[in-house]
């Protein structure tokens, strides 16, 4: 972990955790319906979401409002170290608290298929920061870049508007975002520009 990344982590997440209860859950409502008018999510059977910590896009709703589609959700596997995603039909249910104090699927819930990770799946992902160029910033334990690197579907990161940084550090193994959702805005990331597609 850089001195850089490691200081831009602390920047945003205090950005984050500045906003009012009353804030975060008008932006959270306004990011979900981003959500739901995203050609991406409207075509997309299976949506790899996650349980957020408090201070991140609260997107669990999304399974209520959409029970045509079938949700995933990051579980930590500990004989690999690594995540795996889980189908969540009831979050009611169907979460307990894992690693790093996080919701995630117990141990009943299926796991995502190799075809249906790589080929499939749409992945809405949190974040720390991004930039123009689709660099995310996340928290520093490269859990999500190992998610992602066969994969070949969308990834769209999911983050509040202050949450959007100058040009951030980027390493070798990180996966690029495709799109990026906040409350105000949709970006669409081609090569190092950005366009703004849709706003509330």
């Amino acid at each position: 972990m850089t001195p850089d990344k490691q200081a831009l982590r602390e920047h945003y997440l205090a950005q984050r955790r500045l906003l009012s209860d009353t804030e975060r859950r008008q932006a959270d409502a306004a990011i979900r319906e981003q959500i739901r008018r995203l050609p991406e999510y409207r075509q997309a059977r299976l949506v790899a979401i996650y349980a957020g910590d408090g201070t991140e896009p609260d997107l669990l709703p999304l399974t209520a409002a959409d029970p045509d589609k079938r949700f995933f959700l990051p579980r930590y596997v500990p004989s690999t170290g690594r995540y795996e995603l889980a189908e969540v039909r009831d979050p009611a249910t169907e979460l307990r608290i894992g690693r790093y104090k996080l919701a995630e699927p117990v141990p009943t819930c299926p796991a995502a298929t190799p075809t249906e990770m790589r080929d499939e799946m749409l992945f809405l992902v949190p974040g720390v920061a991004f930039d123009a160029r689709g660099v995310r910033l996340g928290r520093g334990g490269g859990y999500y870049d190992r998610l992602l690197a066969d994969t070949r579907g969308v990834i769209a990161g999911v983050f509040y508007a202050g949450q959007q940084a100058g040009a951030l550090p980027e390493a070798a193994h990180d996966r690029r975002l495709d799109l990026a959702v906040t409350e105000q805005k949709v970006w669409i990331f081609h090569d190092v520009a950005a366009r703004h597609v849709a706003t509330l």
